[in-house]
Order: structure tokens, then C-alpha cells, then sequence
């Protein structure tokens, strides 16, 4: 009986929704390095809910603009910046495919604000290590994706995933290992099969693998960018929590940051906790 209970779940993951083509056809656009202002707003503007989300993102409290911007090439030029954008387009794009309203103990609200500020501070380091195998860009959008295997699991497993978060809570326990005895597999494992069904840029997938500890990565960009993520993902729990930030030694050093630098960039954007916290209520729409 458990053993057809896991094949109905496996089945169940295989059929997670696949992207609509107007959403491949962004999604292939802001991963071109070289795509311009134009032609990103271009094909951003096919989606009027994607425009409207990006717009009032660029008039919210966290970027402080003043006055309204109602245009989104000057959204883009004046606020948001042409490789924020493209994270937050597809984080967007990613969020609006998962219903997540079933699970009644999953705080969207908390998820995306994690993994704004994990983006935020990891794109802030990969700017300060200066080290041409980390991408600050790139490390932005990784940042946003980290945890999307979660979402997965909880628009596809609303009530297993209730139990899972009360089982977390009662226990201390890990959520990870309370997603795997719940269906069988890691969030990190359902996240890796949606960014490749999803055709994502293989780093993408490729860092979930390493940060789940699924597959041993030789490549250097890769360890390098689960490493700086896993750190940025801690402080970025004691951030949202508004505890003390405990910043790992090894790896400021590993990575060839300055400690003074980092400290600095966790206090700053500790002072933004709240601000992002609004931002992630308007990315979700929810």
C-alpha cells in the first residue's frame, strides 16, 4: 500500500503545471545577457499582470521612489534596474503558477521575504568578492529560486504539508526532512525537476543540487554560489526573525570577503527587513 501511495505521489509531482508559452517566451528573453532596456520592457509588456506587478513593486515603500512612476521602461531605467528585473520577473512568473491557498499553515509572506533578503545580500557579497566565477546577477536569481521546490510541494500537497509545518514547529525538526518522510522526497529534489522541465539555465538547477546535497558539483561557479547562498539564507532567517545574525568566519574568508564589508551589508539591510517584507506582499499579489 505505501509503496503505490509513493507512485501516486511521484505521478503527482510529474504532472506539476508547465510554464504557458507567454511565460517561456519572458523567461527566454531576460535570461539573454545581452537583451536591452527595450526589448526586456517589450516582451515584459506582453503580460499585463507581470507589468502591473513590476510597476507597483517600483512605486513601493522599499525603493522610495517619490512621486508615481506609471511607465515601466522608466520603471526599469529610473528604479528597478534591468537585472532586477529579470529576478523579480521570474520569481513572479514562477509564483503565479502555484496556488498555495489550501495549505493553510504555509506564510507566502515569509517565504518570499526570505528569499528577498537571501537575493539581496547574496547579490550585495558577489558584487564585494569581485570573483569572475560568481555572478551577481545570477546570484540574485538563484537566490529567489532557492526554495521553489517548496512551493511545488505545497500547491501539489496542501494537506501533507499542514502536518509538515505543524510536525516542524512541535518537533524543531528540519522541514526538509519533514518533506521527504512526508512524500518521499526533498524539497531541493522537486525543485531541480521543475528548473529543468521549466528549461531554466542549467546553474540554476545545477545549485540546487549542491545545496541539497543531491549530486557532488566539481564546478567551481557552483560551489562557490551554494556556499555564499547558504550563508546569505542563514543570516537571512535571523534577519527576518530579528535576531542576532551569527556570520560564519569560514566562509567571509572562503569567499574573500572583508568581514567589516559584510557586517555592514547585513546591518543595512536588517534596517530594510520590514520595507522588503511589504515588497514581498506586493510580488505575490496575494
Amino acid at each position: 500500500m505505501e509503496k503505490q501511495q509513493n507512485h501516486l505521489k511521484i505521478a503527482k509531482i510529474k504532472s506539476l503545471p508547465t510554464l504557458p508559452e507567454a511565460s517561456c517566451n519572458i523567461i527566454t528573453a531576460i535570461n539573454n545577457p545581452d537583451i536591452s532596456i527595450e526589448e526586456l520592457t517589450q516582451v515584459v509588456s506582453t503580460s499585463s499582470a507581470l507589468s502591473g506587478r513590476l510597476l507597483g513593486l517600483a512605486n513601493s515603500a522599499y525603493f522610495g521612489w517619490p512621486g508615481e512612476i506609471k511607465d515601466l521602461r522608466m520603471a526599469i531605467i529610473q528604479v528597478l534596474g534591468l537585472n532586477l528585473v529579470k529576478g523579480l520577473a521570474l520569481s513572479i512568473l514562477v509564483s503565479n503558477e502555484f496556488d498555495v491557498s489550501r495549505c493553510s499553515r504555509f506564510n507566502s509572506e515569509q517565504f518570499w521575504t526570505h528569499g528577498l533578503l537571501t537575493a539581496t545580500l547574496a547579490q550585495n557579497l558577489a558584487a564585494q568578492a569581485n570573483d569572475g566565477k560568481i555572478s551577481p546577477s545570477a546570484t540574485y536569481t538563484a537566490g529567489l529560486l532557492l526554495n521553489i521546490g517548496l512551493l511545488a510541494v505545497v500547491y501539489s500537497f496542501p494537506e501533507e504539508l499542514n502536518q509538515v509545518f505543524v510536525n516542524v514547529e512541535e518537533n524543531d525538526s528540519s522541514l526538509n526532512d519533514e518533506i521527504i518522510e512526508a512524500i518521499g522526497e526533498s524539497h531541493f529534489q522537486i525543485g531541480d525537476y521543475l528548473l529543468k522541465r521549466w528549461r531554466l539555465p542549467p546553474i540554476f538547477p545545477m545549485i540546487l543540487q549542491q545545496y541539497g546535497n543531491l549530486k557532488c558539483q566539481e564546478q567551481e561557479e557552483v560551489i562557490k554560489m551554494t556556499a555564499l547562498l547558504k550563508f546569505c539564507s542563514r543570516v537571512a532567517k535571523d534577519i527576518y526573525l530579528n535576531e542576532d545574525q551569527e556570520l560564519s568566519v569560514d566562509v567571509i574568508n572562503q569567499l574573500g570577503l572583508v568581514p567589516e564589508k559584510v557586517q555592514k551589508a547585513v546591518i543595512a539591510l536588517s534596517k530594510k527587513r520590514d520595507t522588503i517584507k511589504d515588497m514581498a506582499i506586493s510580488m505575490t499579489g496575494r
